[in-house]
C-alpha cells in the first residue's frame, strides 16, 4: 500500500500511520522509523530507566497497529501517537510506583553557557521528582519544544490546564531547587 505514495516525494504521517494499521509492512517500518525515536525520547525523559522507556515506546507501536487511526486522530498522527505514549507511561509510573533514576537518563546536550553541569543535573532530578501530571508537561514544552496547544491536544486536557500545571511545575522545582 505504501508503494502507492512512492511518486511522491514522502507521504504525510496520516498516510503512513494509515498504511501502516491496514498491513502495509512498508508503512509499519516509515512509521516506526520516522517516530519511535522521538517516542522513545519522551518515555526516556518521563520515566528515566532506559530499558522501561523502551518497552514502553514499542507498546506505544503496538497499540497503534493494532488499535488503527481512529476518526478523530486523522489529521493529528503525531499529537494521537505522542498521547498514547504520554499515556502508557504515566500509566506505568502510577501502576508500579516507579520513582525515575535520574543518572539513567543520557546527556543528549551540552549544557549552555547558563548552567553548570552540576546545575543540569539538579534540574534533571528535580523535574524527576515532580508529579507525572506536571512533569509530562514540562518533558513536552521544555525538552520538546510542544505549545500548549500541542500539550493539550496530547494529553486530552485544554491548553489552559497545561499552562497551568507548566508554571505550578516551575514553582514546586524553584522551591527543590533552592
Amino acid at each position: 500500500m505504501l508503494a502507492e505514495f512512492s511518486s511522491t516525494p514522502r507521504p504525510s504521517e496520516e498516510e503512513i500511520a494509515l498504511a501502516a494499521t491496514a498491513g502495509d509492512r512498508d508503512a509499519v517500518e516509515t512509521l516506526f522509523r520516522r517516530f519511535y525515536p522521538r517516542v522513545y525520547s519522551l518515555c526516556l525523559r518521563l520515566l528515566a530507566r532506559k530499558d522501561q522507556a523502551h518497552d514502553c515506546a514499542q507498546e506505544t507501536f503496538v497499540r497503534v497497529l493494532r488499535a488503527g487511526v481512529p476518526h478523530e486522530a486523522r489529521g493529528q498522527v503525531v499529537s494521537w501517537l505522542f498521547r498514547i505514549a504520554a499515556n502508557l507511561t504515566i500509566d506505568k509510573l502510577r501502576r508500579h510506583h516507579l520513582e525515575p533514576l535520574p543518572a539513567d537518563i543520557e546527556h543528549h546536550a551540552a549544557p549552555g553557557p547558563i548552567l553548570e553541569l552540576e546545575d543540569v543535573d539538579r534540574l534533571r532530578a528535580g523535574v524527576a521528582k515532580l508529579p507525572v501530571e506536571f512533569r509530562v508537561v514540562v518533558v513536552l514544552r521544555m525538552q520538546q519544544g510542544w505549545e500548549y496547544r500541542e500539550i493539550a491536544e496530547a494529553l486530552g486536557i485544554t491548553a489552559n490546564l497545561a499552562r497551568v500545571r507548566f508554571f505550578r511545575a516551575l514553582a514546586l522545582l524553584r522551591e527543590m531547587l533552592q
